[in-house]
């Protein structure tokens, strides 16, 4: 048996969207029990050279609707990068997830060629859309992991 393009992409996506936000969640839980400020948290950089946690969840959103929308020959939405808490985070899962849901797998036939290129901040091209969204719901586990395990 064949995979198509459409089996490795959208469900692998709609898995990493639903673990995102289930991470999203807690994460969410762990700022109110903690007590620190849900604004800091979302504009927190895990790392200096890293995005935003939300400049994450927005990449992650980007690259999923822009790898689809090539790969099937359809327009992407466009969601301006404006979330600052976790509500609208979760949000913006919710509406990719909506986006990616109704792809028809006609429309990845031939597909398997195409090549998908998403500049980056450097320049630098990236050929993924899976990938990321896989890289970041566990980087974002891990995380979540190492700060319960401090409490």
């Amino acid at each position: 048996m064949t995979l198509t393009m459409y089996e490795m992409t959208i469900p692998t996506m709609l898995r990493g969207f639903g673990a995102l936000s289930r991470y999203l969640e807690r994460a969410e839980e762990f700022v109110r029990v903690s007590g620190l400020k849900a604004s800091h948290s979302v504009q927190a950089r895990p790392a200096p050279d890293m995005l935003t946690f939300a400049g994450q969840i927005q990449r992650a959103s980007d690259k999923a609707k822009g790898g689809v929308a090539k790969l099937a020959g359809i327009e992407s939405p466009s969601f301006p990068d404006a979330e600052s808490t976790f509500e609208e985070l979760d949000a913006r899962v919710a509406k990719t997830v909506l986006f990616l849901r109704p792809v028809d797998a006609k429309l990845f036939d031939g597909s398997e060629w195409c090549s998908v290129d998403f500049p980056n901040l450097a320049g630098f091209q990236m050929r993924a859309a899976v990938g990321k969204v896989i890289s970041i719901a566990t980087a974002r586990q891990l995380r979540l992991r190492r700060a319960k395990r401090r409490l």
